[in-house]
């Protein structure tokens, strides 16, 4: 094995190991409608005796609350559901 295909390999493996990919994740598309009732019923359930009482870690509750508080506007695909028909 030459040095150059140990080294392809060696990369090969941190990818596959995953310190080179970012983690996975879940984008969604929401009309402004959709939001503001995900908005509503996060604050809701905002309750550290409820979330504890799921079972649910506070921490990444309130990191999903932070996360949709700090949603962007975008332009919506034509594969979602509910938007508004002009």
């Amino acid at each position: 094995m030459t040095i150059a295909e140990y080294k392809e390999l060696c990369k090969k493996d941190k990818l596959m190991i995953g310190q080179d990919v970012p983690p996975k994740g879940w984008n969604i598309e929401l009309t402004e409608g959709q939001f503001d009732y995900l908005c509503n019923v996060l604050m809701e359930a905002n309750d550290d005796s409820l979330i504890m009482g799921k079972g649910w870690d506070i921490q990444t509750f309130d990191n999903l609350v932070d996360n949709v508080c700090n949603a962007k506007e975008t332009y919506l695909s034509k594969n979602v559901k509910g938007v508004p028909v002009r």
